[in-house]
């Protein structure tokens, strides 16, 4: 393997799986070397230390959430719907890339000054987009929250709780489990529950 660009995304896969099954602090770098096949100082040379790895981890997520999410802002034009089709998507991608999301929910101790910085704008990015979501529900009459920002931090802590506890080999499928959580968070906003 001696494409850098290829070592570089194979390193980000290999620790995403050490992160999410070890916790950062039960990884070391030399395991991330051994399950390489490299040696300690090439990872260093890519990212710098183990924290520079993980912050790459999370822009790599972030930007492939926040791109699906935009692109539902964009396509969807009817309300009602963009909202539940950007909880269905975001809930998707967290069933998808479970390891991921696990990372992208860890505790912020672990994250370089750059990757506070990163995860605390992402975060307030993706807030932001449900926040603007419900105050358009609320605007319409559809939504009868006090606070929208409520509202949508108790929808993201749904969310990411999420890929805490779902098994993707368990009795519902991802698409079940993804049913039950948005009937769950729109009978909570809309006060009726929703088909389908």
């Amino acid at each position: 393997m001696n494409d850098p660009n290829e070592q570089k995304k194979r390193l980000l896969e290999v620790a995403t799986n050490l992160f999410s099954s070890n916790g950062f602090e039960g990884t070391s770098i030399r395991d991330i070397a051994r399950e390489m096949g490299m040696s300690i100082s090439n990872i260093y040379y890519y990212f710098g230390n183990k924290e520079g790895l993980l912050s790459a981890i999370l822009i790599n997520n972030s930007e492939l959430l926040l791109f699906a999410l935009k692109q539902v802002l964009h396509r969807e034009k009817e309300p009602l719907m963009r909202f539940k089709t950007l909880l269905i998507t975001h809930l998707q991608l967290s069933g998808e890339y479970p390891k991921e999301a696990k990372i992208f929910s860890m505790n912020e101790e672990h994250f370089t000054p750059q990757g506070k910085m990163l995860s605390w704008r992402i975060q307030r990015e993706v807030l932001d987009i449900y926040i603007k979501e419900l105050q358009t529900l609320r605007t319409m009459d559809i939504v009868h929250c006090i606070s929208v920002t409520v509202a949508a931090f108790n929808i993201l802590s749904v969310v990411s709780w999420f890929p805490r506890w779902y098994l993707p080999d368990g009795k519902l499928s991802l698409d079940e489990v993804t049913d039950e959580i948005l009937n769950f968070v729109m009978y909570g906003i809309l006060g009726t529950k929703v088909g389908g």
